[in-house]
C-alpha cells in the first residue's frame, strides 16, 4: 500500500513540475518579448496550467487502490502513444520546422532541440497526462480496506 502511494505521489509530483515548468516557459515567451508573440505559446501555456493542476491534485489523492494505479498507468501508456503520434503527425506537416516551432514557443533556440527530444519529451508528457486525468481524487470515494 505504501509502495503505491509513494509511486503514485512520485509520478504525479513529476508530471505537475515538468507541466509546471512547460507553463512557465511558454508564459513567460508570450509576455515578455511583445515584438515575438506566439499564440502556440499560449496554447501550450494553457494545457500545461490545466495538466499541472491534476498532477499536483493527483499527487494529494485520497485513495489510491490497486485498481486505480493500473488504471491510471496503462492510461499513461495511451497518452504516451498519444503524445508520440501527435508529435510525429507536427513532424509530418511541417518537416523540420515543427520542432523549431516548439522551441519558439517556449523562447529557446531552435538548436537546442533536435526532433529525437521533442519526440521523448512530448511521450513523457503524454504519459504523465494519462496518468493524473485517470487518479481518482478524495478519500470518501471509496473507503479503504482494513
Amino acid at each position: 500500500m505504501i509502495a503505491r502511494r509513494i509511486l503514485m505521489i512520485a509520478i504525479s509530483a513529476a508530471t505537475g513540475t515538468c507541466f509546471a515548468v512547460l507553463a512557465g516557459l511558454s508564459i513567460s515567451d508570450a509576455v515578455v518579448p511583445v515584438r515575438s508573440f506566439h499564440v502556440f505559446s499560449l496554447v501550450i501555456a494553457a494545457v500545461s496550467l490545466l495538466f499541472g493542476y491534476l498532477a499536483f491534485r493527483a499527487a494529494i489523492a485520497g485513495w489510491t487502490g490497486q485498481a486505480t494505479l493500473l488504471t491510471a498507468l496503462a492510461h499513461g501508456i495511451v497518452g504516451a502513444l498519444l503524445g508520440l503520434l501527435a508529435m510525429g503527425a507536427l513532424h509530418l506537416m511541417f518537416g523540420n520546422d515543427s520542432h523549431a516551432m516548439v522551441a519558439h514557443a517556449l523562447g529557446r533556440p531552435a538548436l537546442n532541440f533536435t526532433i529525437a527530444h521533442v519526440l521523448l519529451g512530448s511521450a513523457l508528457l503524454g504519459f504523465g497526462a494519462g496518468f493524473v486525468v485517470r487518479v481518482r481524487t478524495g478519500a470518501r470515494s471509496r473507503p479503504p480496506r482494513s
